[in-house]
């Protein structure tokens, strides 16, 4: 409880993106940890919701940092405000950051980031109801800052036509993997 709460808080506060990346990943390593709180007569279940949570996580999260690296080599202070616009000024990393971040608020179409918190909170049903309620809490407190996030890929930008990102060849697979990934999981 205190893993995600603090995460989530901190996160909030944050306008630089790869703080917010940290935080948030605080707060969902909280969420991962649910099921062992729960884990009283169910730790089979416990250790697989987990694991499932966290493989989700992954693929989710290293897209949203590859798509921060590539926007570092234009703005290396990372503020929240310099990817605005970025689905228009550079589509393939602008969609695929904008899916990470519905995913690891879990949202749809990021169904994935829902399923694995869905299941996360089956597994505290009973005595540890009240931790349920903490994550649900910390979940809507994680949407305020996803959507923060999310509503500057879709601004205008400042300049109209500004010139697309240099996305090395690697990064971009790693964008385009962990995205077409995380659309797999979401569609099973």
């Amino acid at each position: 409880a205190l893993t995600m709460t603090v995460g989530n808080v901190l996160a909030l506060w944050q306008r630089h993106a790869i703080r917010l990346l940290a935080w948030s990943s605080v707060a969902q390593a909280g969420y991962i940890l649910v099921p062992f709180g729960a884990a009283s007569a169910a730790t089979g279940r416990a250790v697989g919701a987990s694991m499932g949570y966290l493989a989700i996580y992954a693929f989710v999260n290293l897209g949203a940092f590859a798509v921060a690296a590539v926007v570092g080599t234009r703005y290396p202070a990372q503020r929240l405000a310099d990817y605005r616009g970025l689905v228009r000024d550079e589509p393939g990393a602008g969609w695929a950051l904008a899916f990470a971040l519905v995913a690891l608020a879990g949202l749809p179409p990021g169904i994935i980031g829902l399923l694995a918190k869905v299941v996360v909170l089956d597994v505290t049903a009973g005595p540890t109801t009240w931790l349920a309620v903490v994550m649900a809490v910390n979940v809507a407190i994680g949407l305020v800052y996803y959507m923060r996030w999310l509503r500057e890929l879709f601004r205008p930008g400042l300049v109209e036509g500004s010139s697309r990102y240099d996305v090395p060849n690697g990064v971009g697979v790693a964008i385009g993997m962990t995205f077409t990934a995380g659309l797999v999981f979401s569609v099973f």
